[in-house]
Parts: C-alpha cells; sequence; structure tokens
C-alpha cells in the first residue's frame, strides 16, 4: 500500500497537492488504521450496545465536527486553486500547495479539539444529567425494590414490576434493567458529582 504521509504537511502529500489542489489519498478499504489525512477518521463504529448520552448527543457531536472539517476542507482547496490560478513561475504552485497543505492539516486539528473537547464536554453534562434524574428522582427506590422481587436476572418480572409502578420513565426503565438500581452513582462518585440522596 502506498503510503502518503502521517500529514498534509508532510512533503509527498505537498508534492501531490502541487500536482492537484483536489488530492485526496486512495481510499483503503477494511483497513486496520484510520487515515490520518480524513475528516472521517474520527467518527467511531456504532457500539454494540444502546448508550443514551452517546447516541443521542456524542454521535451528533461528533459528525458536526467532521461536517466543519469538511467544509474547511473544501475552502482550503478553493484558496489553493484560486493561488494555482494566478502563479507565474515554476515555483508558485508547491508555495500554494505547502499553505493549502498547512491549511488542510490545520482542519484536521480544529476537529480533533472539537471531539475531544466539546464533545466530551457535551456528553459529560448529558450523562451527569441523567444519573442525577435517576438518583435523586424515586424511580431509584422502585428499581431496587423490583430487583428484590424478580431475584434481579429475570428480565420478563423486572418489566412487569416497573410497568406497574408510576416512578420510572420509559428511559428510566431501561436503564434499571439494564444497569441496575445502582446505575449513575459511581458515575457522579468519579466525577465528585454525588446526587442528592449520596447515602442511598
Amino acid at each position: 500500500m502506498k503510503t502518503w504521509g502521517s500529514a498534509w504537511t508532510d512533503p509527498a502529500t505537498v508534492a501531490r497537492l502541487a500536482a492537484d489542489c483536489n488530492f485526496r489519498p486512495p481510499q483503503v478499504p477494511d483497513a486496520m488504521t484510520p487515515d490520518p489525512l480524513s475528516c472521517a477518521t474520527g467518527i467511531d463504529p456504532q457500539a454494540c450496545s444502546y448508550e443514551f448520552c452517546n447516541e443521542t448527543v456524542g454521535v451528533s457531536c461528533r459528525h458536526q465536527c467532521v461536517r466543519a472539517c469538511v467544509d474547511c476542507d473544501l475552502r482550503c482547496r478553493a484558496s489553493c486553486a484560486s493561488c494555482r490560478a494566478s502563479c507565474r513561475g515554476p515555483r508558485c504552485p508547491r508555495a500554494c500547495a505547502v499553505g493549502c497543505g498547512q491549511c488542510l492539516q490545520g482542519c484536521l486539528g480544529t476537529q480533533d479539539r472539537c471531539m475531544t473537547a466539546e464533545c466530551t464536554a457535551q456528553y459529560r453534562t448529558c450523562a451527569l444529567r441523567l444519573a442525577h434524574h435517576f438518583r435523586d428522582g424515586g424511580c431509584v427506590a422502585e428499581c431496587a425494590s423490583c430487583e428484590v422481587r424478580c431475584l434481579r436476572g429475570d428480565g420478563p418480572c423486572l418489566d412487569a414490576c416497573l410497568a406497574r409502578g408510576r416512578a420510572c420513565t420509559d428511559q428510566e426503565v431501561y436503564l434499571c434493567r439494564e444497569h441496575g438500581s445502582h446505575y449513575g452513582w459511581e458515575y457522579l462518585r468519579q466525577n465528585d458529582d454525588p446526587p442528592a440522596g449520596a447515602s442511598r
């Protein structure tokens, strides 16, 4: 497999951009390592099991970061083409390519910060809110009671027990069934944000 470099500023990629502002390394199907030059690198594969904050906040945020990176990529290439169009000397195309490579690498850097900082912060806010809602509301007691009644491992019994009650929302029923009555406590403790009923 041809290696084009690990960054848009590497000599090999700059040389290709000097020949064509729209150069993109060929996509390798089923590659074991992500393409470091692609905006799409940051999109994680779908999780095997449903996770509320990841599905409703994390995935959406990552896609927004990727879209912003793609828009940035297109602007870099348009600027490169404009630079090339005004070239008059043999060294000019390479100078345009160097600027384009720096611009494209900047797009990836901005995307990385978006995913590692912004998406992480959004996920944490969602997870804390969900954990607090479960631990500080009436569902946690109802969940614990149904666990005892249904010997914890009996899924149909637990679903029926929770359905008879009124303290749990549909989302909390799912959390109780999948994670048990201790859901959220450890996450809140790790984030130094204990629930109101910390003694429970």
